[in-house]
């Protein structure tokens, strides 16, 4: 039995945000994390400029995500963070970049070790795309609620 998002942490689940566009998202994430020492100070501004050249939306099914991350030099540990947005945020679609996804759920990935991305990656997006998971996150009443719902075991 594997836990479905290992890296979760359950500081980092943060429900019903409201961000004014992509940008100011990075920024206030970048910010908090930096603050509570999971990144360096360059992180916000690395995540925007990679998202520029390698966009991170996702058109996953019942709800729409986006998966920022960046280089591993601007991070100091390990972590993922859920962010459930209270108004969506437009994402280019990493499969096509021509097309935008409104995510409704950001995970900010937070990667020490480039060679367990990929992994990583795979595990969140299956998550991701279970109908039943989903649904439970986007009707959770509490940060502890989705927290136990994407860390319990498969």
């Amino acid at each position: 039995m594997e836990q479905r998002i290992l890296s979760l942490k359950k500081e980092l689940v943060w429900l019903d945000i409201d961000f004014s566009s992509k940008e100011n998202l990075f920024q206030e994430v970048g910010k908090k994390l930096y603050e509570m020492g999971y990144v360096k100070d360059s992180f916000a501004n690395a995540l925007s400029e990679r998202e520029k050249n390698f966009p991170t939306g996702l058109a996953t099914e019942p709800f729409q995500v986006a998966i920022p991350h960046t280089d591993s030099i601007h991070v100091e540990k390990e972590a993922i963070a859920c962010i459930r947005l209270l108004n969506p945020i437009k994402f280019r679609d990493v499969g096509d970049d021509q097309n935008e996804v409104d995510a409704e759920f950001v995970f900010v990935l937070c990667i020490l070790e480039p060679e367990k991305q990929i992994d990583i990656l795979k595990a969140l997006v299956e998550t991701l795309s279970n109908d039943e998971i989903m649904r439970s996150i986007k009707a959770s009443g509490n940060s502890d609620e989705v927290y136990e719902i994407l860390t319990q075991e498969n």
